[in-house]
Formats: C-alpha cells, structure tokens, sequence
C-alpha cells in the first residue's frame, strides 16, 4: 500500500476547512453578483425582491427556538410570554407585539400570541405554522383577559398600581401576571429602557403566563437598558435590525391572501429598474367611513392636504436624478384615502403605483368606523389588505411616511438595514429642513408615535 503524501493530505485539510467556512459563513453573507444599469449599481429593492430586507440577525435563534419546543412539550417548567391583541389599528398591534417578543427572548420565556372577538388575530395575515416558533395561542378565558383590554380599561375605569404594573383586580399571581403598557401609560418606555425584565412585572415575575398589553415600540429602547444592552448585542443585534430581525423569525411569510394581493401590485415595482419611492399619507381613521364613491372636491382638498409628502419626493427624486441618471423612478402610495390614491395617479400617470380600488377597514373591529364587527368575513380582509399594503410598502427604496402614523413607519423598516426614510406631518416636515440631505436618524424614527 503507498503512503499518503504530506502534500495531499495538505490540500485534504485545507478543502475540509474551506467546506466548514463557507457554511458558517454564508449564511452571513448575499450570494450575488453586484448588477449595473446605465453604469449606476443597482439598489437594494433590484437586488433583493424578497421582504423584508435581509440583515444580520445575531446568533440567538437557535437557542430560542430549543427552548420554546421545550417549553411547549413539558420538557421545561411552564413560562410564557403572551402577546394580547390591542384594540387598535395594525401597526401600535404589531410594534406591541415585537416588543412583547423581545420581553420573551430575554426572559427566556415561550412566547405566544393571542386574539379575542371581535379583533382579528396576526395568524390571519401570517402563516404561523413558518415560524421556526408556534407562537399561536388559544383564546383564553374572558375572566382572565378582560382586565387586560383597553375598553374595558377605559369602561370600568381599572387603574394600574405603579408598584407593581399590575391591573386591578389581580388574578391568582402564580398562574397569571399582568403588563400593560398602552399609549401614554407614564411606563410605557421605562420598564423597557430602564428596568431588569426578569423582575417584571413587580411581585408577580415568577408567574407562569405573564400577559402583554402594548401598542408602543420597544425595539429601540432596550438597546439604552444596562440589564439587557450587552446581551442584545452579543447576540448580534442593533437598533438598526431588532424589530426586522423579529419580524423574521415570527413572521417569515404571509397568509396566502396577502402574498396574492401584494404580487398582484408589487410586481409593477419588481419587473422594472425603476427606483422606487414609497408613500404614505395617513388622513385619519375618519376616512373609513367614507364611501368608495370619487368626490373630485375631496380629492383636491387631500392633493394639497398632502403636498409636503409630494414635495419630499420630488426632491428625492431631483436627488436621484442627479445620482442615477437614465433611471426611472416610481412611486408606490399608500394612504387612507381611496379619493387621493385616485388623484396622484390622475395627476402623475404611470409613475404612480397603488390600488385605486380598495377601501381600507380597521382592524381593530371594535372600532365604531369600522364594518368588520358585525361582518364577520370582513375580518380577514381586513388584515389582508393591512399586512400586504405594509409588505408592498418594505420593496421600496426609500420612504416618506406620514409623522403620525405607524403603518408606513414599519414598511419603510422593513425595507432596508440601513433607514432610508423621512417623517412628513401634514403641516411641516420634521427633524430635516428638507428631503434632499440625509434621511431622519434612528433616535427620531423609533422616538415618534407608536414607535418600532
């Protein structure tokens, strides 16, 4: 028998460590080639039509998901994080949500989402069986959860005990523990930015089942926690990818419906090099109860009602212009309003990309605007529309969302690693003297409304 040369055995060892590092490494890394049209590099939504955009999420999704199966199978004691829907629109339900998520992950609690009637659940806009997770809850008992909603709050007039963040009345503390944190609550920023999760709430932290209750952002501030800050980032996480990176895991891939009606307009923006500005301009939750009928003299009023969102993208696209010669550039609308979506594509063409046939619904069904409380099958549809004008919105290459909204906030953090978004009020633009110098900061984006 020959021996084995040295030199052979060499080049064995080196393709074995080869192999090994391109497995550890890839999964880091996008496998294209960089594309060029008219000698300009093509930008993130013509390199990568997936949603959302693909950061860098960190090491901790494996460890995670073991325990949440274990936890699920009685392998571990029992110790859940549940989200409660909010009454209230899509975007403060899914900002609470992720927040919620992240109270989980570093408690190291399963986490799960719940609904109650007549408020439709996140499983019908996501496929919740994708997750790597099986994050979807059964109702629980109303006697349980009733506290914990916001009508009911505002109702029964129940205070929130500031020792403890308790509602009254409380529940046996060992199987149940409460967190409410809906819009202004005075903690709604401080026991996340400030105090050791695995102490809350105060005096009921052992429980089995903690309940949340938001609708504000915590992806940003717990990165400003001493107790948690440098667990998030050996983890590998940022302020810049926390709420994507969630979104990721929870939320890989949409209901069936929703990709439908996203293809069905996103592929005006996909099968073209244009680039892609994103527009929402957010009237009010008045609008729902309107009626699909075109009224021109509506439309006027809401053309100049949202001329300061206009103005920004045409002075991106006066930017752009000058960056990308040659190349064409689209805007995608979202808004409220079916009478403006109508008029910016009466005025501007075929460069505007929306749906002038839909009417929005709330899916907060208690809502008094909106139909899907008393019809049932409105519900989904709700969602539907919802989840995919949000997902549409993520395939943009930059945003112009209206300051006091949510929705577009998430979409526009949803396309990119790095912001490329400015807030725009109905009265003046915010943070920026103007849309052609640099894009709102993170400080500003996750500070505002709702949050991410």
């Amino acid at each position: 028998m020959k021996r084995t040369r040295p030199r052979r055995i060499v080049v064995y060892c080196c393709l074995a460590v080869l192999v090994v590092s391109l497995f550890v490494w890839a999964p880091n890394v996008r496998l294209w080639k960089s594309k060029h049209v008219n000698g300009q590099p093509l930008v993130h939504s013509e390199l990568e039509t997936r949603h959302p955009a693909h950061c860098d999420c960190g090491t901790w999704q494996r460890e995670y998901t073991e325990l949440h199966t274990a936890t699920l199978k009685g392998e571990l004691p029992p110790r859940f994080a549940i989200s409660l829907a909010v009454e209230a629109g899509l975007a403060d339900r899914l900002v609470g949500t992720i927040g919620a998520f992240y109270f989980a992950l570093l408690t190291k609690r399963a986490f799960q989402i719940t609904s109650f009637d007549p408020i439709p659940g996140l499983e019908l806009g996501f496929e919740h069986n994708a997750s790597p997770i099986q994050w979807l809850r059964a109702p629980i008992e109303e006697p349980i959860i009733k506290p914990m909603k916001y009508s009911m709050m505002e109702a029964l007039h129940l205070t929130i005990d500031p020792a403890t963040h308790q509602v009254a009345p409380e529940h046996n503390r060992t199987k149940w523990a409460y967190l409410y944190l809906i819009n202004e609550h005075p903690d709604k920023y401080r026991i996340f930015g400030q105090e050791d999760l695995n102490m809350q709430p105060r005096g009921s932290h052992l429980s089995e089942n903690i309940i949340l209750a938001m609708n504000r952002g915590q992806s940003g501030v717990i990165f400003d926690n001493p107790h948690h800050k440098q667990q998030l980032q050996n983890w590998g996480l940022t302020k810049h990818t926390a709420f994507t990176c969630a979104w990721q895991y929870l939320f890989p891939v949409p209901q069936q419906g929703v990709a439908v009606r996203a293809q069905s307009i996103s592929q005006r923006l996909r099968t073209s090099p244009a680039l892609k500005i994103g527009l929402q301009v957010r009237l009010g939750d008045f609008e729902l109860a309107r009626s699909k009928a075109w009224d021109e003299g509506l439309a006027a009023a809401y053309l100049n009602a949202a001329k300061r969102h206009i103005d920004c993208a045409e002075q991106i696209e006066a930017r752009w212009a000058t960056e990308y010669p040659g190349r064409p550039i689209q805007w995608f609308v979202i808004s409220d309003s079916r009478n403006l979506r109508i008029a910016l594509k009466n005025k501007y063409g075929t460069k505007i990309v929306t749906d002038d046939e839909s009417m929005p619904q709330h899916v907060d069904c208690n809502n008094p605007l909106s139909k899907c409380k008393t019809a049932k099958n409105m519900q989904q549809a709700a969602m539907i529309l919802a989840v995919a004008d949000i997902i549409t919105m993520s395939m943009t290459d930059a945003q112009i969302i209206s300051l006091q909204s949510g929705f577009g906030r998430i979409g526009g953090w949803l396309a990119n690693c790095e912001k490329k978004i400015f807030q725009v009020s109905m009265t003046h633009k915010v943070w920026n003297a103007n849309c052609s110098g640099s894009f709102d900061s993170i400080e500003h984006l996750t500070g505002n409304w709702s949050g991410i």
